[in-house]
């Protein structure tokens, strides 16, 4: 039915009159009432079963304890009659497996509770005993704007439009703006160069204003609460989405703070999820909060896993030996990069040399290693790991900061790895397996670490796991069904 109006509308612009369009219209119509006739569900005691089909009838049958999360959402067309759309996803499915289009909303929330039900939740039910709902974040929509401006989609058209810039040639630029400027002064560089700026302001402007709108749009309501063992999202202002999230697929949080938010406390808080097949993009399930605190951010990462994580004690930092990496990368970058400005310069350009043409070549590659050096110090001091028993805090990363938090009992594996100039340093790569979607989800990691610090907590970690368990403590000591490791 998406497409309905949407055809009709275009046959009757073209000119075809307004009976085929309305013919169009009737013909689609007929079909979807029919293939609506012919859609069938039912719930049985171990499975969700979904048939349909027009000509060729299909039927899935979906377990429910492979099943991962319940969604529902509800866009315009879905508030216009009344109705819920519940989107059902199972652990090693490819996309939504289950897709109930049009419930009515009192039948969509008990079917998702029922999909999700958690045994210790149906015994205190049984008891008549109260299931309490614990809010744990609610995002205002003066926050919301806060995170449209300080997110990275300001940047990307910045960028976008900075790259555009660069293949149109000053003279098409200014072609392009002498009806601008037909009644004004003639169209100098000094012109044409203020004209290009304005352009530039305004782009980056209207970068501010979509990203600010889509943040709006997406995130309107944004309500992160925990209920019946799962964590529930609540989102959304043209279209409401609903989310689940069971406690027990929760492997590891991260705190993320660009430079903007590290500089104003912010931080975003995300999570990966067990077999999570379905979008996980800036609207995804897998978001726990948009903007908040610093503080704010690590309390909800508290109350999520139940762990012991303290913000603002510091992390354990890296060995001299990662800086001095990183300082030494620096200068090869700076040092190559100046070569080659060298050689464009003297085969590729007609340039007449000259002690202050040469002065300010050096002078340029100076600064340029400057900064390389300044960003190399910055990269050494956004590294830092701290073991705290119960979990493990591993951080890295300039512009956008991330702090992975992750659980030992979550924890599937734990290796190391060393590259050649690892080795030569003393370095190496702590790597935390937990289980993620193939190709999805943050890996996290303790990069550049002390190789003998790198060995003691691979061999720590690894005799815990063996204790407790890869899914020990919140689920019970319960193990999840075969396949539940998402490709991990």
């Amino acid at each position: 039915m998406e497409v309905v109006l949407p055809l009709a509308v275009a046959l009757f612009l073209t000119g075809a009159g307004i009976l085929p369009a309305f013919g169009v219209l009737m013909a689609v119509t007929l079909v979807s009432l029919v293939r609506y006739r012919r859609f069938r569900w039912r719930l049985d005691p171990d499975a969700l079963i979904v048939e349909k089909g027009l000509f060729r009838r299909r039927r899935r049958v979906i377990q429910r304890d492979r099943i991962q999360t319940v969604d529902l959402e509800r866009g315009v067309r879905h508030r216009l009659c009344g109705v819920v759309e519940v989107r059902v996803e199972a652990i090693g499915g490819v996309g939504t497996q289950g897709r109930l289009s049009a419930l009515s909303p009192d039948v969509a929330d008990r079917l998702r509770r029922v999909l999700l039900e958690d045994p210790e939740q149906t015994q205190r039910g049984a008891k008549g005993e109260a299931v309490e709902e614990e809010l744990l974040a609610r995002v205002r929509p003066r926050a919301l704007v806060l995170a449209g401006l300080t997110g990275g989609r300001v940047g990307v058209v910045a960028a976008v439009v900075g790259f555009l810039l660069q293949f149109l040639p000053e003279e098409q630029i200014a072609e392009a703006l002498r009806p601008w400027i037909a009644d004004g002064p003639e169209a100098t560089p000094l012109i044409v160069g203020a004209m290009i700026l304005g352009l530039v302001g305004a782009a980056l402007m209207g970068g501010f204003v979509l990203s600010v709108t889509a943040t709006v749009l997406i995130h309107w309501n944004f309500t992160l609460s925990r209920r019946d063992g799962s964590l529930w999202v609540r989102r959304g202002l043209i279209t409401e989405h609903r989310d689940s999230v069971p406690l027990r697929r929760v492997q590891a949080v991260r705190v993320e703070e660009n430079v903007v938010r590290r500089f104003l406390g912010l931080a975003s808080l995300r999570a990966v999820v067990a077999g999570r097949a379905g979008d996980s993009g800036d609207g995804g399930s897998d978001l726990l909060l948009p903007v908040g605190t610093r503080e704010e951010a690590f309390e909800i990462a508290r109350r999520i896993l139940g762990k012991r994580i303290e913000p603002l004690r510091p992390l354990e930092a890296m060995p001299s030996a990662a800086h001095d990496r990183r300082r030494v990368r620096a200068a090869a970058a700076g040092f190559g990069g100046f070569l080659l400005t060298l050689g464009v310069l003297a085969w590729g350009v007609e340039v007449e040399w000259s002690p202050s043409m040469l002065a300010a070549t050096v002078v340029t590659g100076g600064l340029v290693g400057l900064s390389g050096l300044a960003l190399a110090a910055a990269s050494y001091r956004a590294l830092g790991w701290s073991d705290r028993d119960d979990c493990l805090l591993v951080r890295e990363g300039i512009a956008n900061r991330r702090t992975s938090i992750v659980p030992v009992s979550r924890l599937q594996e734990v290796a190391t790895r060393a590259s050649p100039f690892q080795r030569r340093r003393g370095l190496a790569t702590l790597h935390l397996r937990v289980a993620r979607p193939p190709g999805r989800g943050f890996a996290p990691r303790g990069l550049d670490m002390g190789e003998e610090d790198a060995a003691r907590l691979r061999d720590s970690l690894s005799s815990r796991i063996g204790r407790s368990g890869p899914w020990g403590g919140a689920t019970g000591g319960r193990r999840p069904p075969e396949g539940a490791n998402g490709g991990a």
